[in-house]
């Protein structure tokens, strides 16, 4: 009985290490696609010069120019990761998102505990916060923010790009 016992309770923590493994594996991995696409669209070129124009020029042809093109790289972003519950892109000259979802107007970036964090332990380029209910839109979803400061050369100001995942997303995964 105890050779038995014994045998059942180390293949049981060997399963239960395996499940652990892949589900890590997976997030891994789909944390890392949304890593990628997000560092591909901001250095990609048209993204780059529709955002830089419209920084260091912000004339009415640039505006609308950064709107359009911006806005259609954060809708790309989302379409292709089902994780991803929205995205947003704040500057010092005017914010962005993909009018796909309905903007909460009282939200101010500056005002936010994402910006304060920055300007609390600079130096971290990624910062990841706990579920919380989505500030940035007009909706109840639960999710989990992640903020990444970026640049662009040529303009000294702040930019913000914020991925919100979706918790119940996640919560399936991990079923």
């Amino acid at each position: 009985y105890k050779y038995t016992s014994h045998d059942i309770e180390e293949n049981f923590r060997v399963s239960a290490e395996s499940v652990l493994v892949q589900i890590v594996d997976t997030l891994d991995m789909r944390l890392g696609v949304i890593r990628q696409r997000s560092q591909g669209m901001l250095t990609n070129f048209t993204f780059v010069v529709s955002i830089s124009d419209y920084l260091n020029n912000p004339n009415d042809i640039n505006v609308v120019k950064a709107m359009g093109t911006v806005s259609s790289f954060l809708k790309d972003l989302e379409i292709g990761e089902n994780l991803l519950h929205s995205s947003y892109i704040y500057t010092d000259k005017g914010e962005f998102d993909n009018f796909v979802r309905i903007r909460n107007w009282q939200f101010d970036f500056k005002e936010s505990e994402y910006y304060k964090s920055y300007m609390e332990e600079p130096g971290k380029a990624i910062r990841w916060f706990p579920p919380q209910r989505d500030q940035i839109f007009q909706d109840t979803d639960q999710i989990i923010p992640c903020v990444r400061q970026f640049s662009v050369q040529g303009y000294a100001g702040s930019l913000y790009l914020v991925l919100q995942l979706k918790v119940k997303q996640l919560e399936y995964l991990l079923e």
